[in-house]
Formats: C-alpha cells, structure tokens, sequence
C-alpha cells in the first residue's frame, strides 16, 4: 500500500484520492502475488490454509479479533493502534507547528500520511496488529517531531 501510495504522491498527484487508489491498486497486486506464490508451495502456510478454505472472510474476521485481542491484553499497543489514524489526520490537516515544519521539508508531509496510512492498513490486514502497525507510526511520528522542531529553531530542514 505505501509503495503506491508514495509514488503516486510524489508524482504530483498529492495525498487524494488518486494516491488511494494507486495504493490500494498495489496493496492488491501485491496480495496477490504472495497469494500465488503460497498456493503454489508444495508446503502448507497460513495463507494456504484460508485460500483453500474458502472462506478468506472468516479468516480475516479471526484474524482481526486476534489484533483486537492483543490490544485487550496488552494496553500499551493501543499506542500505534490509535496513534496511526491519529498521525493519518495530523498530516493530513496540519496544525500551524506542524504545517510549518511539513513546509521547511518539501515531501515530509507526504512521507508521514504514507506511513501513518501504511500503519493502519497494517493494522487492519496482519493478525498481529498493532505491532504491525507499529514501526510505520514510530517512523512518521518521528518524522513529523523532527521536521516540527527544526522548524522552530528556524533551522532548514
């Protein structure tokens, strides 16, 4: 999804609704590839097991609920969770501090909604949830903390 959505981005069609689908449109081609090449594994994997199945929706709904699960159990995952989607809106409707920082490194806003829309997606598609999500919402978080104070030390980014 990231790769898509970057490229399309970076392109000059801006985080819209082109980046989305180009996204998407990726996250797909990928899927399916990996889905292929499991199906043709002489070993069984767990992706083998839900194409086989049939049933790919119960698959992702149990698997869902295994990241829903996690958060339940173990609180402090609630962190990248909620903190994606939370980055997600952040970049894309900057407050002034940050709008600020964005405009003092060309692509950085565009960088951050990427990985923060990666980390949902993430969430969302991997049963392991929020750690999935994680590592994208650590890196923009990080991305927009740096670009943001830099800005107010009116160093260049």
């Amino acid at each position: 999804f990231a790769a898509g959505a970057w490229w399309s981005a970076r392109r000059g069609d801006g985080l819209g609704p082109r980046a989305l689908a180009t996204g998407i449109v990726a996250a797909a081609a990928g899927a399916a590839i990996v889905g292929l090449a499991h199906t043709l594994s002489p070993e069984p994997t767990h992706i083998t097991a839900a194409v086989r199945g049939g049933n790919l929706i119960a698959t992702y709904l149990h698997r869902l609920d295994l990241a829903l699960t996690m958060l339940r159990e173990h609180p402090g995952s609630i962190i990248p969770a909620l903190g994606a989607p939370a980055l997600l809106v952040a970049a894309l409707r900057p407050a002034p501090p940050l709008a600020r920082g964005f405009a003092s490194a060309p692509g950085s806003r565009d960088v951050v909604a990427v990985l923060a829309a990666a980390g949902v997606v993430a969430f969302l598609a991997n049963d392991s949830g929020a750690s999935a999500a994680g590592l994208a919402f650590g890196l923009g978080l990080a991305l927009a903390l740096w670009v943001s104070l830099r800005a107010m030390t009116g160093e260049p980014a």
